[in-house]
């Protein structure tokens, strides 16, 4: 039986890429899927025979990876077709056996590529979007996908939808992660799909989803937390409510700050931050990793129809503060010969300092207007109305002078 998605297969056409950078002039967005430039459709396909085929699509590499496929046993293929009619990238596995090298689940993980892999692989660049980068140098970096899960079978089958992250202490490794270095993976669906290790915590994360921001849990697993030969540390989130499609975004450095916190935090014998900081961000990978250790065959099919990604560079990161200078007026009005109105505004802004190290930081300021009014009557006003009232009795007990009147003025 084929287990389809009950969902519509049009591509979501909602774009949230700027509603939440810190502020839009300062990023950079870079589109890996659709391909403007890419007219005819383009298709790689693995087999028990071929099972590393890799082709570059634009700024990405597209490649089955049949990685621990048993090829003496096996039987089926895996494609990754780029419909240029559509600007979409679909995923397909048909495998009828479908046996591991190593007992660890799944067989492959069909994939896209940016930037370096640890095993040499290096794709097209972008400015501003360069891998190996240091992650103290990384800035934050945001993930969109719009895909959908459009079928699988049969029920037993498992797989996953997860970014796959290599933090490497060499910026150019061409056999693979080295003991001491760290797998970081970030998953969106899986079913019946186990990440590697064992659960340590939960951890609420904020993502998109179809635009609005939602605090999404994951579970945290890790493993081979410790640095031995012929080992690297994974650490895995797994998402509590699993997205089978939609336009989902991530802050990739987010995850990447909370697994280094993690290994340094349960595991100080072994990671330290000055250690965990120093590595390199080798590049950007997504894909669904499969098999079936059950009864051996699996059909699945993905499609994407977008992907994207947004940065904050570093120069904007950091704490920022706004400061705004209080200013005073004071104006007076003249409203008789005897009062004033003398009126005072006072503005004041409130200023809020941020940490741009997220995207869902903001600043908050706030008005504050006070307004205050006085009546008064000024010195000067009263001494000359005194002057004047003395002048005016001096003429009068004069003018009753010459008439003979005697008038006391005091």
């Amino acid at each position: 039986m084929d287990y389809s998605i009950n969902c519509s297969i049009n591509p979501i056409t909602l774009m949230v890429a700027h509603s939440s950078p810190l502020n839009p002039s300062n990023t950079l967005e870079l589109t890996l899927i659709l391909e403007n430039g890419i007219t005819t459709t383009v298709t790689v396909t693995a087999t028990p025979r071929n099972t590393y085929p890799m082709i570059s699509l634009g700024y990405i590499n597209i490649t089955p990876n049949l990685w621990n496929l048993n090829t003496a046993s096996s039987s089926g293929y895996a494609s990754m077709v780029y419909d240029a009619s559509q600007g979409a990238l679909y995923i397909h596995v048909n495998f009828t056996k479908v046996y591991l090298n190593q007992q660890v689940g799944v067989a492959a993980y069909s994939e896209f590529i940016y930037g370096y892999k640890p095993w040499g692989t290096l794709t097209s660049e972008a400015g501003g979007f360069n891998f190996p980068v240091k992650l103290t140098e990384l800035g934050s970096l945001l993930s969109f996908i719009n895909y959908s899960l459009i079928s699988y079978s049969p029920q037993v089958a498992i797989f996953d939808w997860a970014y796959d992250l290599w933090l490497t202490t060499s910026p150019n490794l061409t056999n693979g992660p080295q003991p001491g270095d760290v797998e970081v993976m970030i998953w969106l669906y899986y079913h019946l799909q186990q990440p590697a290790g064992f659960p340590v915590a939960n951890v609420t994360v904020p993502i998109w989803v179809n635009g609005s921001l939602v605090n999404e849990t994951f579970e945290v697993w890790i493993g081979s937390p410790q640095i031995e030969p012929g080992t690297h540390a994974i650490v895995s989130f797994r998402p509590t409510n699993p997205i089978p499609r939609g336009l989902v975004g991530v802050n990739v450095t987010k995850f990447l700050q909370l697994a280094v916190n993690y290994l340094v935090t349960l595991y100080p014998s072994y990671w330290n931050y000055t250690y965990l900081e120093s590595k390199y961000l080798n590049g950007i990978e997504f894909g669904s990793e499969w098999g079936n250790p059950s009864t051996y065959n699996i059909t699945l099919n993905w499609v994407i129809y977008k992907a994207y990604l947004i940065k904050v560079p570093l120069e904007s990161q950091g704490t920022v503060t706004v400061t705004y200078t209080t200013t005073v007026t004071s104006t007076m009005t003249v409203t008789s010969i005897l009062a004033t109105t003398s009126t005072v505004t006072t503005t004041s802004t409130l200023t809020s300092t941020v940490t741009a190290t997220s995207v869902s930081t903001s600043t908050v300021t706030q008005t504050l207007t006070t307004s205050i009014v006085k009546t008064v009557i000024p010195v000067y006003y009263t001494a000359t109305i005194i002057v004047l009232l003395i002048i005016i009795a001096v003429v009068i007990a004069l003018a009753f002078a010459r008439r003979g009147i005697r008038v006391r003025l005091c």
